[in-house]
């Protein structure tokens, strides 16, 4: 009768293995030299045949490896072979230092035919996915056939396009693939950042790829391009404007199919005619009115609930709605219906402060303020906290530019910050208080992708104005050790910030709009409860300068509660009272 002594095998094998590799490094009894180089590692037939495939097929035949016993490795890396030689007679491996290491390993692993290890390589690079390494990364899985890790470089690419497609090598992808992530259903981005993507891509190399704009635009939901965006690409890329095919599908993509069925000559001349309108809540008349461009007109519309007229609030417009955010409290008025009327919407999570910003980005609203950010979906009423890690948003501006959405400035506060309600009321005290550091700090948010940092501004300023102009951002005013008049730009191609002409006046809390494809200052704020009523002034991309517009006299508004807003004629007359 046969007993089982309860002998440990992984503990025998183990003893084994660490003896087989003391003989090795001894060299003791090796039949066989691997040559990499000027080096020799002594090794056993027996045991590289055991482990690798690669020997095993190479030593079983009669062929001058076989017959000398040494085998001359071409083209790999030392180490690297030593490395892989010594997972197979005690199966431990590690990896450091840099990426172009770890291929090398790669590279051995492959050749030696050592599955495990080819595996368990290509995990510690799926670990190691970055937007900096991604594109190095997937061009090693495809090289050396690793499936599982070029998937999911794919699903890593989409769910992180924006932030890849930021570093330079991204440009250097295939067409085949481009198109693979632009048309992913699993990417979360915003049509105009995936167009603006492909734009980049095409202009990378635009001789040879401008072929591709058709086929990767049909990739697209080109129903959810933005008006703005779509704007400026009919009037700045040319690649669009020299291409009839696309000029075509963008119109067309634009419209409902009533529009196309009601589309004749005669139509087209009886649309009504549009006018940009800087809407303000003016508290001295206790009403919502419009400033036609235009005509250079002031319409009273809608009145103000008294509420209204003694709280700190921003402004924004969203789908014809016109969204007023104050304290935690949100109110909506229909901008487009004949008898409009303020309706309660669901309160705001937290407290924003007197410095309370907000903008649209991805069809949401995003507020912020008091080192808080949270944003409201109109499809659910439901607003949900975003994740700030460290971006600074208190008396940060906030703008939604090139498809993403981006903080600029601010103040960092330390624990004796005062309360905006202790603001010294003295007009004339500009010296900064010893509590607050401006800071010239820009951080871009995607809804896929999250925070990323971007160059600093020249000057560090908190409550700056920001608007998006031209294919910039535009960033004015704001506060340091005074009130600022200064003004640069950030162009997203090249990452430079470029200082340009200041205003007229210097402004803090104040509104920069687009207007009739112009820039408009718009308000701002002397003291604590000092209106500046310096009102208008607009910058003139051509000529860089800025000019006073408009004197606000007669008028008292609270400095964020404008906003510019594309009105037809016969609902700005709908709406005034």
């Amino acid at each position: 009768m046969n007993v089982d002594l309860g002998i440990n095998k992984a503990e025998h094998n183990e003893l084994l293995l660490k003896k087989l590799d003391r003989i090795r490094r001894k060299n003791q009894h090796s039949d066989l030299t691997i040559k990499v180089g000027s080096e020799e590692i002594l090794v056993h037939k027996n045991i590289m045949s055991a482990g690798s495939d690669y020997f095993d097929a190479m030593l079983s035949h009669d062929n001058v490896e076989s017959k000398s016993g040494i085998v001359d490795m071409q083209d790999v890396d030392v180490e690297s072979v030593k490395l892989c030689i010594n997972y197979i007679y005690i199966g431990e491996a590690s990896v450091t230092g840099t990426l172009d290491k770890c291929e090398k390993l790669l590279h051995v692993a492959c050749m030696m035919q050592l599955s495990i290890l080819c595996d368990k390589i290509a995990d510690f690079l799926q670990s190691q996915l970055s937007p900096q390494s991604f594109c190095n990364i997937k061009r090693i899985a495809d090289k050396y056939d690793c499936k599982n890790l070029s998937e999911f470089c794919q699903i890593y690419a989409s769910e992180n396009l924006g932030m890849v497609a930021r570093e330079a090598e991204f440009n250097s992808l295939d067409f085949d693939y481009i198109s693979l992530l632009i048309g992913s259903t699993v990417v979360k981005h915003p049509e105009d950042s995936k167009l603006a993507i492909v734009l980049q891509w095409i202009k990378a190399d635009i001789i040879n790829r401008q072929k591709n704009l058709y086929g990767l635009m049909s990739k697209l939901d080109l129903g959810n391009i933005s008006s703005t965006y779509l704007k400026f690409l009919l009037e700045n890329e040319r690649v669009f404007y020299e291409s009839p095919e696309c000029m075509k599908m963008l119109f067309l993509t634009q419209l409902s199919d009533a529009d196309i069925e009601s589309l004749t000559p005669e139509s087209a001349h009886s649309s009504p005619r549009m006018a940009n309108a800087l809407l303000v809540l003016d508290t001295k008349s206790q009403s919502l009115q419009a400033f036609v461009a235009e005509k250079k007109v002031w319409t009273k519309l809608q009145s103000l609930p008294e509420f209204m007229l003694y709280n700190r609030f921003a402004i924004v417009i969203l789908t014809g709605f016109l969204y007023v955010l104050m304290d935690t409290k949100v109110y909506r008025l229909n901008l487009t219906s004949r008898k409009p009327s303020w309706t309660i919407m669901r309160s705001m999570k937290h407290k924003h402060g007197c410095n309370i910003r907000a903008a649209i980005y991805n069809n949401c609203i995003y507020v912020t303020g008091d080192g808080r950010m949270e944003k409201y979906n109109p499809k659910d009423y439901g607003w949900q906290d975003v994740n700030c890690n460290r971006t600074p948003v208190t008396s940060c501006a906030l703008a939604s530019a090139f498809g993403f959405l981006y903080t600029i400035g601010g103040e960092e506060n330390d624990e004796n910050e005062k309360d905006c309600e202790n603001e010294d009321d003295d007009e004339n005290n500009e010296e900064e208080s010893s509590y607050v550091l401006p800071l010239a700090d820009v951080n871009c948010y995607s809804y896929s992708s999250g925070w990323s940092p971007v160059p600093p501004m020249n000057v560090g300023r908190y409550t700056p104005a920001a608007s998006e102009f031209c294919g910039k951002l535009y960033v004015a005013g704001g506060a340091s050790t005074k009130r600022l008049n200064d003004v640069e730009c950030f162009d997203p191609k090249t990452n430079i910030w470029t200082v340009l002409a200041p205003m007229e006046k210097r402004r803090d809390e104040f509104i920069l709009c687009i207007i009739d494809h112009k820039l408009f200052a718009v308000g701002g704020e002397w003291g604590s409860d000092q209106f500046d009523g310096h009102g208008m002034e607009t910058y003139d991309a051509d000529t860089e300068e800025w000019s006073i517009l408009e004197n606000l006299e007669g008028c008292r508004f609270d400095s964020l509660c404008s906003v510019a807003h594309c009105f037809e004629l016969d609902e700005l007359n709908a709406l005034e009272k």
